[in-house]
């Protein structure tokens, strides 16, 4: 028998969870071009209401949370052997600093405007 990390690792290398993750992956590529395009457009006097650039923002910082989620199971799968794997700590540390990036540079934007409208 078999333990529960073996089983959570096992489920997390299925072909369900990794086309998901590809899935989710594509998805945020999307939604970050499309961020891009967006903001290079303005520049050219094409704007876009803005509700459409914060839900694809909103789009990729899900997707985060999501790297992020997938992250922890696997840490809870593998345990401190998950620190040993190169990969697996560069993907920590990219997804990591991505999200915090995100948060902190949103809120950085967000809330000065958010203030000018009290």
């Amino acid at each position: 028998m078999k333990g529960w990390r073996a089983s959570l690792l096992e489920f997390m290398h299925s072909t369900m969870v990794q086309d998901g993750v590809v899935l989710l992956f594509m998805l945020d590529v999307i939604c970050v071009v499309s961020e891009i395009v967006i903001e290079s457009s303005k520049h050219d006097g094409h704007d876009l209401p803005a509700h459409v650039e914060e839900a694809l923002h909103q789009m990729s910082f899900v997707i985060l949370c999501a790297f992020m989620i997938e992250i922890g199971l696997y840490i809870v799968a593998k345990g401190l052997e998950y620190f040993t794997e190169p990969l697996e700590v560069l993907d920590l540390i990219v997804v990591s600093g991505s999200l915090y990036q995100d948060i902190y540079f949103h809120e950085a934007t967000v809330l000065p405007t958010a203030q000018c409208l009290l």
